[in-house]
């Protein structure tokens, strides 16, 4: 997984790299489309970004601690001032950005979740994505069951190049 991602949340994931970015937004709301797990990710991130917050008030309480007493010293500026406010900007910093991996880390689980629930064979496991869609259907190639298509599936078949394409099953008849 790419770490702080300056585009897009899902450009973070070398799974959907191959796909565009309206059809990887679909698939990623398609992933977190119940609302129980929405919740649930929310409070583990809640629950991380405060388990970290000793951290930060420990960084916190210990440099004004030790700049407390380097004022009184002169000469050791940086032993006393600069690096323990670098101390504390990584205790500020650890909260957010571990909420931020955790997010991130759920997010990914959920997406490999779906691709490998939903886009394998019942019967065999084998990975149905790429295959081509007729009424809604897919014929697994390795043991020949039929297997009706997700629709978050659908928008993410990959053609011939590897670039994701949106597949349209033909209508029923």
């Amino acid at each position: 997984m790419r770490i702080l991602v300056r585009t897009k949340l899902y450009r973070a994931f070398p799974e959907l790299d191959s796909y565009s970015d309206e059809q990887c937004e679909r698939f990623v709301r398609a992933a977190t489309r119940a609302w129980w797990r929405r919740i649930l990710r929310g409070v583990i991130v809640l629950l991380v970004f405060i388990a970290g917050l000793p951290v930060a008030l420990a960084a916190m309480a210990w440099t004004y601690a030790v700049t407390e007493q380097a004022l009184d010293l002169p000469g050791v500026l940086v032993l006393f001032v600069v690096i323990p406010i670098g101390l504390m900007l990584v205790g500020v910093g650890t909260p957010p950005v571990a909420a931020f991996l955790a997010r991130d880390q759920l997010l990914r689980r959920q997406v490999r979740f779906v691709l490998r629930d939903r886009g394998a064979c019942a019967e065999c496991r084998y990975s149905l994505i790429g295959l081509p869609v007729t009424r809604a259907h897919v014929l697994c190639p390795e043991c020949g069951t039929r297997t009706r298509v997700d629709p978050s599936l659908g928008e993410l078949t990959p053609d011939d190049a590897g670039r994701g394409v949106v597949a349209r099953a033909p209508p029923a008849s």
